[in-house]
């Protein structure tokens, strides 16, 4: 008798864990929605003048944001280890509209850049200096192509349109590149 006591409160003790768990798991499910929901509402962005964050709606966009903006792009664009037209485009994506990289995907196809057995192949871009007018983006930037460790510089301007659209985490305020013309000096 002694023993169906022991085994009645052992299965007593696994109904109660197994109800605790149950009722743990809602709760950590509910939280975890929750937060889902809630992540796509509130970006912030910081205000470096002040160095405060505010949601990414009520943020003003700077000329420091659009100048960092295009640095960035800069370097998403032109830096490669290895040519790869479909990394380019995807490494572009968040900053850029589809429209133009379905452009850019047509011209980057068209071009042979690949690493041959003994040889290696790279691209980087230094010094970017974006500018700024009432009516135009550009900047202007050294492309180094590298090949088997000899840098080639070729000096770069590109002019850029800017479009604002919709802000995500990974572009807080919503600037995507348009267009691009691009000019070597």
């Amino acid at each position: 008798m002694k023993t169906t006591h022991q085994w009645v409160s052992v299965v007593r003790s696994l109904q109660l864990y197994k109800w605790v768990t149950l009722i743990f798991s809602a709760v950590i499910a509910g939280l975890v929605l929750y937060l889902f929901i809630q992540s796509g509402q509130h970006i912030l962005v910081l205000d470096r003048s002040n160095h405060t964050f505010y949601p990414s709606q009520i943020a003003k966009i700077e000329d420091s944001d659009v100048k960092d903006f295009i640095k960035r792009f800069v370097e998403y664009r032109y830096n490669w280890q290895t040519f790869d037209p479909d990394q380019i485009l995807k490494t572009i994506e968040p900053l850029s509209t589809s429209a133009f990289r379905k452009g850019l995907g047509k011209i980057l196809g068209k071009q042979k850049a690949e690493n041959k057995e003994g040889q290696s192949l790279e691209q980087y871009v230094a010094h970017i200096h974006p500018k700024l007018t009432e009516t135009q983006a550009t900047a202007s930037f050294d492309r180094i192509l590298r090949i088997n460790s000899v840098p080639l510089v070729v000096p770069v301007q590109v002019s850029l349109h800017i479009i604002q659209g919709t802000r995500t985490p990974w572009n807080p305020f919503g600037l995507y590149v348009d267009s691009l013309t691009e000019y070597q000096q």
